[in-house]
């Protein structure tokens, strides 16, 4: 057997193991760890995966890393943690302190420079070290471009391609590889880069800024600033888009398929504490929001008009924004619209190999299937888990679980479920979930106040049965979207605010659909029957099983610890209440 083993390093670190055929699995450290968008060396994810699949490590012939540059993860810890610590590193010191208004200039870049360089020489050999460790050292290994990964997890992911029509490919994130933006032309087989936008020119970094700047964490606060958009005066918000935002990012009008601004998009923070003091936090959050949107629907126009081409498919964690996928989504010219599921850099792992094995190899690796691809267990394995906590918890096995737990959520019931293969991504698809009625506004309040304990502002999401979708949710059918996966919204329907009024945003009245098949997930599926039997609404309230700050529950152990530390009243493990 020859498998490929892909791997992720830094934030969110993140592997995927494939054979020549398939993606076999995909799993983030954070899922083993439990500390949300781990950076550590992803050893327990693959010791945990490999164990899954049932696959020795000597099997694995290739090893793919994400990203040419690698750097080991205390850069990544300075951006994520917390702010201070970016003071006391010596290179932005003396950059932000020393050099800053030379920031443009030859010496900045050659300190930059030579900075990455180091990065990188310490961070390839902290790679070598941790393979080593776990006696994966003496394995081929290739570097694959971090925009690649991107553009290829975007498209050969993609099980709707017709390969016989032409696609346009935009990636868009922080930075990785010193880009931060590509274009790409797929033809005939062929895919060909025709545009870059280098990393100083940053809209994921932009927007991370603003995050920052309003007081939430870079790098993995974006939705919430995304969130409280809607929220804002429009004509308090418009005031500062033209004030301060509208002209700092633009499109190159000597070049209509790239980016160029008057900041560095690295120094975004530096730049609102000197323009935005002042300004309210949603007021703020909206012009940012208006800008990204802006700027991207002209770019993708531009590339329209020069190309004519109806089928765009977008991968980098800027794409992680449902409020500008539904922007795209709605334009008249585009007929297919595919955005990479949780397309953050915990997708590169499945963009490697798709990029080795799909279009270096050439070979017929299928697209995804489905996202369910992380760890599983059996009834004698939950057992045996389960007897260990049987002084702090009383359970018993459920035959026909589903009659129950649809009952339960007719009741109002807040239920914790934990079934089947654990997903991939950010995003809960039903089996690391927390559910309940979405009729009952009530169950948002008690989901928010006893559980989650997010912030009042964000709305949560729905999963609905596939064939009453075009009942609740605009536009549905005007489209080719993948709206299985919470990755792109839609506009509510009179009728979504009435069944749906717990998973609604109550600003804007958008939804972010988990739109499910029976095909995809046939046990959630059939759950959702039962319910809609029981009340005439075709859908439930989906929130991922996890407590604030934590990631989603991967093991028995991390969905024990949940329960045991929130007001949740049920949890169901597989056939376990």
């Amino acid at each position: 057997m020859s498998l490929t083993l892909a791997i992720q390093l830094g934030h969110n670190s993140t592997i995927a193991i494939s054979n020549d055929l398939k993606i076999l699995g995909s799993l983030s450290q954070e899922k083993i760890d439990n500390i949300k968008n781990s950076s550590s060396f992803p050893d327990g994810a693959i010791e945990n995966l490999c164990s899954y699949l049932d696959i020795s490590k000597s099997d694995i012939t290739e090893i793919l890393i994400c990203g040419e540059q690698i750097y080991p993860p205390n850069p990544y810890d300075y951006k994520i943690i917390n702010n201070k610590t970016v003071d006391k590193n010596f290179f932005i010191f003396i950059s932000k302190k020393l050099l800053k208004q030379f920031k443009f200039n030859k010496i900045y870049e050659i300190l930059r420079n030579y900075r990455q360089q180091s990065l990188n020489k310490n961070g390839k050999l902290y790679l070598k070290e941790k393979l080593d460790n776990i006696s994966l050292g003496r394995k081929k290994i290739k570097f694959i471009n971090h925009h690649n990964c991107h553009m290829a997890s975007a498209f050969f992911s993609n099980k709707s391609v017709n390969y016989n029509e032409k696609h346009i490919i935009i990636t868009i994130d922080g930075a990785g590889d010193k880009e931060s933006c590509t274009i790409s032309i797929y033809k005939d087989g062929n895919i060909k880069k025709i545009e870059s936008t280098p990393q100083i020119t940053s809209l994921g970094n932009f927007y991370s800024g603003v995050t920052r700047f309003l007081g939430m964490k870079p790098l993995e606060h974006e939705y919430k600033v995304m969130g409280l958009a809607p929220y804002a005066n429009e004509k308090y918000a418009d005031e500062i888009y033209n004030k301060i935002f509208k002209d700092i990012i633009k499109i190159d009008p000597n070049n209509s398929f790239k980016f160029i601004s008057k900041i560095d998009c690295f120094d975004t923070f530096d730049f609102l504490t000197k323009t935005c003091l002042g300004y309210r936090f949603d007021n703020i959050a909206a012009a940012a929001q208006k800008l990204l949107e802006n700027l991207i629907m002209k770019l993708i126009s531009n590339l329209y008009n020069e190309y004519k081409i109806k089928n765009f498919c977008f991968g980098g964690g800027v794409f992680m924004n449902v409020k500008l996928n539904m922007k795209i989504q709605e334009q008249a010219f585009i007929k297919n619209a595919y955005f990479m599921p949780s397309c953050g850099d915990e997708s590169n792992p499945m963009g490697a190999i798709y990029y080795q094995k799909k279009y270096i190899e050439k070979n017929n690796i299928e697209p995804l299937e489905n996202l369910y691809l992380g760890l599983s267990y059996n009834n004698n394995e939950l057992d045996i888990s389960l007897k260990k906590y049987a002084k702090k918890f009383s359970y018993r096995f459920e035959e026909n679980i589903n009659d129950y737990v649809a009952e339960k959520l007719k009741e109002n019931k807040i239920i914790a479920r934990f079934s089947g293969r654990g997903e991939f991504g950010a995003r809960s698809l039903g089996n690391r979930a927390i559910l309940a009625n979405p009729s009952k506004i009530e169950n948002f309040n008690k989901i928010n106040n006893f559980i989650k304990s997010r912030d009042f502002w964000m709305p949560f999401a729905p999963t609905i049965l596939y064939e009453y979708a075009h009942l609740y949710l605009k536009n549905f059918n005007k489209v080719n979207t993948n709206s299985d996966c919470m990755i792109t919204a839609f506009e509510g329907l009179d009728l979504a605010k009435k069944d749906f009024v717990a998973a609604i945003h109550s600003s804007d009245n958008t939804l972010r659909p988990q739109v499910i098949k029976k095909e995809t997930n046939k046990n959630y599926y059939n759950l959702i029957k039962k319910f809609h039997k029981l009340t005439g609404i075709p859908g439930l309230l989906n929130t991922s099983f996890n407590l604030h700050g934590y990631p989603m529950v991967s093991n028995v152990e991390q969905a024990l610890y949940a329960f045991e530390n929130s007001d949740l009243e049920y949890l169901i493990i597989e056939n376990y209440i």
